[in-house]
């Protein structure tokens, strides 16, 4: 920068204050009524005796040119305050009043051996009805950069869709003023479409259809369209603003945006079990998009169906988009979603999204074979005598799609008592899952009346790039066996009920337990030995309390001694229980443990 200008910028002064200015730029000739209009000067440096120049340029809103001020003053006591270096300079009321609507330039310059030009206050003089507020424009929808293509119309013409308006009330009005222009610049002809409110549409977007016929007239000519608001009690119509289409054939370039995108698909068919939710559709931003620019969205036939305007959050944060319910999804096998954006001078459609929507599917719950229904549904109990091989369980057919597995999930509250398998690929219907007697086992309750061990049985579909999803379950509790359906152990030195101390070797007496339903290695078997001594005292001793092994398992017989010690203490003449209990889950405390039936004998001298 010259020398000349960095002392040029210098003497550039502070633009003149106008405290009436609003937050808009505007002076409000209703708050200032008949007074002159109260401005300042104020800098540092500003003295009793200096003298300005006062420049008040102003115009009319259509630019014409309106008496200026073009005064001197002089800061002088009764205009000055020197505490805040003030100088008070009145505009006259009538340089106001003739600009209302329009706008003033207002400068000031500094006269004297040190003279100084001011910014700029630049001013709107009264409030602006709307301010910088416009109606949005009527958008074609078969159009692209302002082309309409009268070749490419359907019959039925072109579809002209503009958002809904705040006030729309029933009974309104809405008409779409067509012009059409031929290519040689005339008018061909202007076409009226009035649109009355009804009560459903109050809050959508407004549509019109100008016949095909229309556009055949003006072939490489141009249409301006805009459209007038009637509201249903004022006589003074709103008039929107005008857009010019060109009738010709729509121009490659500027291509066409791109599609919209939907959050969570990634192409392919479209599953509305993969968004129960329903959809959010998100807008590509078009670079060049302003504030206030309107987008709308088709959604299948309903044009317009969503409104979108610009903000300045939507430029700083990058997102534009809206949610769709699920119901979009409901009774179509295609969903086919455009959009375009516009403004006055601009427009432009995005390219179509056409997706397959795969059909609804009605998944039924699962059958467990032999189980029986109770209240509430779906609550079902089957009894553990039913599945002494493993319960039988049956999908019904789920219509498996391409990249689904089915997965059957028996959810008991023990892992003993948890099961889960996939169908294996090429399974032929009906789909059945065979669970293990162990699971079955894990889950039975400790009484026939009782349900803390109720449990989940459902399928769960594995699916390629969505979130698995599991079908309503239904609620099974699992009876138990009765105590005589498990054996009884045997002592192979008794006699009948009876136990003779002659007849026990030295190494014990040896105890059988034959294999029990359920049988399983791992489970937890515990044998006691519970009799009285000659005292009178009681005399009890655990004889076994380890894990099933699978020897055991495999004979199908589990070998217990009983020491010939604990039988010369037992009493002679009294009875002695051996006892047997079982523990199918061998989790924690809160197992369920299963006893058998005791074997009774009295021993003998």
């Amino acid at each position: 920068m010259s020398d000349a200008l960095i002392a040029e910028a210098a003497d550039e002064l502070p633009a003149p204050i106008i405290e009436l200015r609003n937050a808009y730029d505007e002076i409000d000739l209703v708050q200032l009524g008949n007074d002159p209009l109260v401005t300042y000067i104020q800098y540092d440096g500003i003295a009793l005796g200096d003298r300005f120049k006062i420049l008040w340029r102003g115009a009319t809103a259509d630019g014409k040119e309106l008496d200026s001020v073009n005064t001197e003053v002089e800061a002088e006591d009764w205009n000055f305050d020197p505490d805040n270096n003030r100088l008070r300079v009145t505009i006259a009321n009538t340089y106001l009043k003739d600009a209302d609507q329009g706008y003033a330039f207002y400068s000031y310059e500094r006269l004297g051996n040190s003279p100084a030009v001011s910014l700029r206050t630049f001013s709107f003089i009264g409030v602006r009805p709307h301010r910088m507020e416009h109606m949005p424009v009527a958008q074609a929808v078969e159009a692209h950069a302002l082309h309409i293509d009268p070749d490419s119309l359907g019959s039925s013409g072109a579809n002209f869709i503009a958002p809904p308006y705040a006030a729309m009330r029933k009974g309104d009005v809405v008409t779409l003023v067509f012009a059409g222009y031929k290519a040689n610049g005339g008018l061909d002809r202007e076409y009226r479409y009035p649109l009355e409110i009804e009560e459903d549409r109050i809050g959508h977007s407004l549509a019109w259809l100008v016949p095909r016929s229309v556009f055949l007239f003006i072939k490489q000519g141009h249409a301006q369209v805009h459209y007038q608001i009637d509201f249903v009690d004022k006589t003074q119509p709103l008039e929107g603003p005008v857009q010019t289409y060109r009738i010709d054939t729509v121009p490659s370039d500027p291509a066409l945006l791109p599609a919209l995108e939907i959050v969570g698909y990634a192409g392919g068919p479209l599953d509305p079990e993969a968004f129960p939710d329903g959809l959010t559709v998100q807008v590509p931003l078009y670079p060049d998009l302003h504030t206030a620019d309107w987008t709308l969205l088709h959604v299948n036939d309903e044009a317009g169906a969503v409104a979108l305007r610009a903000d300045l959050s939507t430029l700083a944060s990058g997102v534009q988009g809206v949610h769709l319910d699920a119901q979009v999804l409901q009774g179509t096998t295609r969903l086919r979603l455009g959009y375009q954006v516009a403004r006055e001078g601009l427009g432009l459609a995005g390219q179509w999204l056409d997706i397959e929507v795969l059909q609804p599917r009605t998944f039924l719950p699962v059958v467990v074979e032999d189980a029986q229904a109770e209240l509430p549904a779906p609550n079902l109990w089957l009894h553990a005598l039913s599945a002494t091989g493993g319960a039988e369980v049956e999908v019904r057919d789920p219509g498996l799609r391409p990249g689904e597995q089915l997965q059957l999930v028996w959810q008991g509250r023990s892992e003993a008592g948890q099961f889960t398998a996939i169908l294996p690929e090429g399974s032929a219907l009906p789909y059945r899952f065979s669970v293990p007697p162990t699971a079955v086992a894990a889950n039975m309750e400790a009484t026939e009346s009782a349900a803390a061990k109720r449990f989940p049985v459902f399928y769960r579909l594995l699916r390629d790039n969505a979130p698995p999803l599991d079908v309503d379950p239904v609620q099974l509790r699992i009876l138990p066996l009765q105590q005589n359906q498990y054996p009884t152990i045997q002592c192979d030195e008794a006699s009948g009920k009876e136990l003779s101390l002659d007849d026990v070797p030295d190494t014990g007496a040896t105890l059988r337990l034959p294999g029990w339903v359920f049988m399983a290695v791992g489970q937890r078997l515990t044998v006691i030995f519970a009799g009285v001594k000659a005292n009178g005292g009681g005399l009890v001793e655990v004889l076994r309390t380890e894990l099933t092994s699978q020897k055991e398992v495999t004979d199908r017989l589990v070998v217990v001694t009983l020491a010939k010690r604990l039988v010369q203490e037992q009493a002679v003449g009294e009875l002695f229980d051996l006892k047997v209990r079982v523990n199918f889950e061998n989790e924690g405390p809160d197992d369920t443990w299963f006893e058998f039936e005791p074997l009774q004998l009295t021993r003998t001298a």
